[in-house]
């Protein structure tokens, strides 16, 4: 079974993705931290689209939950991986918790790390699959008062662009490939 996975699809934009796959006939598994919300969700997911949705509660800001989530991901036939999981805080840095500071790094940036090198290999082994890496256009900027988003924004572009030349360059060699023995080959994505 081919599904894709969304982090944080209990609301905003991770709940318009799981729809939005869902309406295109994709079965899912929806992970965010509210397992009540995820359930309400799934089951109007189900009811309106008939797609499995499997729940997955986690909070991607803990490494040993994020750790179970992605060793299950690893094992699965991910079609598409939309990670778009993230958090924000404002204010000088000497006024906003140390500790929670720490958590938003471990959501922003290891969970977007650690997610997509668990599908990867699957999806480079079939040739096949898609990973979709949302956030805020903070990265592109400094703000004021907004210095860890500014930061973990940049990396996830960052991480985003990284694969993204990966994939590029992997069509172009097999494109070269196919060209000279006069076949093509075009499959995937990731």
């Amino acid at each position: 079974m081919l599904v894709p996975s969304s982090p944080a699809a209990s609301q905003n934009i991770g709940e318009a993705l799981a729809i939005e796959l869902a309406a295109r006939g994709h079965n899912l598994i929806i992970t965010a931290r509210r397992e009540d919300v995820l359930r309400a969700l799934a089951d109007r997911i189900t009811g309106q689209y008939g797609v499995t949705v499997e729940v997955r509660p986690v909070d991607l800001a803990d490494p040993s939950e994020r750790a179970k989530l992605c060793d299950e991901l690893a094992l699965r036939n991910i079609s598409i991986l939309c990670a778009n999981a993230g958090t924000a805080t404002f204010g000088p840095v000497a006024a906003l918790d140390p500790e929670g500071e720490k958590a938003q790094v471990q959501l922003n940036v290891l969970g977007v790390h650690d997610l997509t090198l668990a599908v990867l290999p699957g999806m480079t082994a079939r040739k096949a699959g898609g990973i979709l890496i949302s956030g805020s256009v903070a990265g592109n900027s400094p703000i004021p008062n907004k210095r860890h988003v500014c930061g973990e924004q940049g990396v996830r572009q960052h991480v985003q662009r990284v694969f993204a030349r990966r994939a590029q360059a992997r069509r172009r060699a097999r494109h070269r490939v196919g060209a000279r023995s006069g076949t093509r080959d075009v499959a995937g994505s990731a």
